[in-house]
């Protein structure tokens, strides 16, 4: 199911603008990418990169986007395997939705978005204000990371991004930037 906040914010900044290549990092079935197929900003979408480290994730995104130029990277984000295929490669933008929070190191997920030239640079992680951070992490062993809307704006700027908009509602927090 797509997340409708998601959705605004990929409306909101891809409206006036063309879409032919985007990269989805950690991407599970590339439900996001098929989404931007089926609008105005996605029609002349050619292109699409994905890493994502589940290969059955990865057969759906091959049977999700049958008329893309896919690019499938089986690889942890984390070792960042099989990384060689994305030797100059770009995408118009980039995908980082539901991921950091799994990462001890977000910022290899960020340096590949970066790496590959966008546009845009589309954010989605679980965020808790800070004096929440210890216990939601102990209540959900898989999320070993968290944000809130400071921190999240901090770690984007000394990764040399501009932070565009961060927004939280509810647990998620959302941000768009610019390498």
């Amino acid at each position: 199911m797509l997340d409708s906040r998601k959705i605004h914010l990929l409306d909101k900044y891809l409206q006036h603008r063309e879409v032919h290549s985007v990269a989805d990092i950690g991407s599970g079935d590339c439900r996001y990418i098929k989404y931007i197929t089926t609008k105005e900003y996605g029609r002349e979408l050619k292109k699409a990169i994905v890493i994502e480290k589940d290969t059955t994730n990865l057969e759906k995104c091959r049977s999700n986007l049958p008329s893309l130029d896919l690019i499938l990277v089986n690889s942890d984000i984390e070792n960042l395997s099989n990384i060689d295929a994305l030797k100059g490669e770009k995408a118009d933008i980039v995908l980082l939705f539901d991921i950091l929070e799994h990462l001890t190191c977000p910022k290899k997920a960020v340096e590949l978005a970066k790496s590959l030239n966008p546009e845009l640079i589309f954010i989605s992680t679980i965020g808790e204000p800070l004096d929440n951070i210890r216990d939601a992490i102990e209540r959900d062993p898989e999320h070993v990371l968290m944000f809130n809307q400071t921190l999240l704006f901090r770690f984007l700027r000394r990764l040399e991004l501009k932070p565009i908009e961060i927004s939280q509602d509810h647990e998620i927090l959302f941000a768009v930037a610019r390498p």
